[in-house]
């Protein structure tokens, strides 16, 4: 069985994956983005013809998906022998197949689960679930106030940051009672990981001893030695589980948090990308976070300062919806639609 994760970034997906990969009969191996490019699923007689090209996403983080240039290599692939299992297969469906099993060989590992992490993912989760009519979509949330100030550590421009989360929980929301969708919260990750990780198991018919799976988590060599960790992380020890939502709140959050408050996701990027107009509200009660609870964490400052789209980020969507108009993925027409992808709350 393949499963594939996918999460607003700074969410929590490592350490899952860490856990899974621990597991005796699964492996989840360093990111691909094999499953975060809308155009694999939709084109593979392109995929088989030109090898790994790039789709548009409603990611506003990046400008376009791909798969990975080291992937291939990393799972055991050379460039011919990628290519020539491309060619060798029918469908999106069995390639991935063959991919996987390859890479389990590498691994010298016999596997019933298959698990593929990528934040980007959760934009084709959709198409994911149809394609792979006996895959699971695994979605991991985490609260928005400290996937914001994660984001920002790690370079991220304020205005794209504070509007990740809602634009890719936008993408869940769609899924959210598709019988093959599930949800992990980081915070029940980080307090309890190795039942967290078992009681998924159990909602997919394996059973599992939590015990068992913290010794193999502690003696995961391979994860350890080949998985890199975002330098900006205040985790990036592997093997030491620590929550990060206890973090020292500002100004600047307060700031973001106030803006993202007021937000839902445009009508004109909905259309454009094909997401719920959802609000951030809305999203953040659904997954169990009180906007009420996150502003009484943050000490303000000025009452009517808030986030503005800055010059940088601004640059950073014009430059998406360039990318994406030359290759032929949107009209000319589309460019406020990528200018704007949240709007004020009526």
């Amino acid at each position: 069985m393949i499963i594939a994760i996918g999460n607003a970034p700074s969410s929590g997906s490592t350490l899952l994956a860490d856990l899974l990969d621990s597991l005796p009969f699964a492996v989840c191996g360093p990111e691909t983005r094999l499953f975060a490019v809308k155009g694999y699923y939709e084109n593979f007689q392109r995929l088989k013809a030109e090898g790994f090209f790039s789709s548009r996403s409603p990611v506003i983080y990046e400008v376009r998906q791909r798969m990975l240039r080291d992937a291939p290599d990393t799972y055991g692939f050379k460039s011919e022998r990628i290519h020539r299992c491309l060619k060798e297969s029918n469908t999106f469906h069995d390639f991935c197949e063959t991919f996987f099993q390859t890479y389990a060989g590498l691994r010298g590992k016999t596997c019933r689960l298959f698990f593929e992490k990528t934040p980007e993912n959760i934009h084709c989760a959709k198409l994911f679930l149809d394609a792979f009519p006996d895959g699971i979509f695994l979605h991991v949330v985490r609260n928005p106030l400290y996937v914001y100030k994660s984001l920002v550590k790690r370079g991220f421009f304020p205005f794209i940051a504070a509007n990740t989360w809602l634009i890719d929980e936008a993408a869940a929301y769609q899924l959210r009672n598709h019988e093959r969708f599930f949800t992990i919260r980081y915070e029940d990750l980080i307090k309890k990981p190795f039942e967290t990780v078992v009681d998924f198991l159990g909602t997919i018919g394996i059973s599992f001893d939590p015990r068992e799976l913290e010794v193999l988590y502690k003696n995961n060599t391979y994860r350890d030695q080949h998985i890199r960790r975002v330098t900006s992380w205040s985790v990036k020890r592997y093997g030491a589980i620590e929550d990060g939502n206890k973090k020292e709140i500002g100004s600047e959050d307060w700031k973001a948090l106030r803006f993202m408050e007021t937000t839902k996701v445009s009508h004109r990027y909905a259309g454009e990308f094909g997401l719920a107009e959802c609000s951030f509200r809305e999203m953040a009660g659904l997954n169990g976070y009180s906007v009420g609870d996150l502003l009484s964490r943050v000490k303000p400052t000025h009452h009517d300062e808030t986030l503005r789209c800055d010059l940088s980020s601004c640059r950073l969507l014009l430059k998406k919806f360039v990318f994406d108009w030359v290759y032929g993925d949107c009209r000319l027409n589309s460019c406020l639609n990528y200018l704007k992808p949240v709007e004020r709350c009526a």
